[in-house]
């Protein structure tokens, strides 16, 4: 199964040029993200004002660009509220991201737990609500001091930080 097909359409999508000359040409793993065109107007954008965004490449591996939401998007919530992440990743990122997502467990682990150390910063002692239902009451999270997966009653209060993708 191909990354994409993981998770549909909506969840990856081909960059706007800036983003891809950001990805590919001038963007190293762990830099912010700047696009220099608007993705609903095609405008050009200034980039000096996206300066503070702070969206974080992760890890670019099978033509998949990883991109996670900066700290000041990142929101404490029971996993009933986890997508209000995705409302602070787009007030935030405004100009220049959309198509913000929680990630799958799986994702959470890789890339990113495994990327953690390009994350701007991430709670260390913190766990992580991931997108993937156990069952009615139950969720996955990740605990980023190890790694490991955390089964909880989806009415705790738990880190959440949006992420999205990009092929390039």
């Amino acid at each position: 199964m191909s990354v994409i097909s993981q998770f549909g359409a909506d969840r990856c999508r081909r960059p706007t040029l800036a983003e891809l000359q950001c990805i590919v040409g001038s963007s190293a793993v762990g830099a912010p993200m700047y696009t220099e065109t608007d993705n609903q107007t095609g405008a050009f954008v200034d980039t000096t004002k996206l300066a503070t965004n702070g969206s974080r490449l992760i890890c670019k591996s099978a033509g998949i660009g990883w991109i996670v939401a900066p700290s000041t998007a990142q929101v404490s919530r029971t996993w009933y509220c986890r997508n209000d992440a995705l409302l602070e990743a787009e007030k935030i990122t405004q100009i220049c991201c959309t198509q913000w997502f929680v990630p799958t467990f799986s994702q959470l682990q890789n890339p990113g737990f495994c990327c953690r150390a390009f994350w701007d910063s991430y709670s260390p002692s913190g766990y992580y609500w991931s997108s993937t239902e156990l069952n009615d009451t139950c969720a996955c999270a990740l605990r980023f001091s190890s790694g490991y997966v955390v089964i909880c009653s989806k009415l705790n209060t738990l880190c959440v930080r949006a992420g999205r993708c990009v092929t390039y």
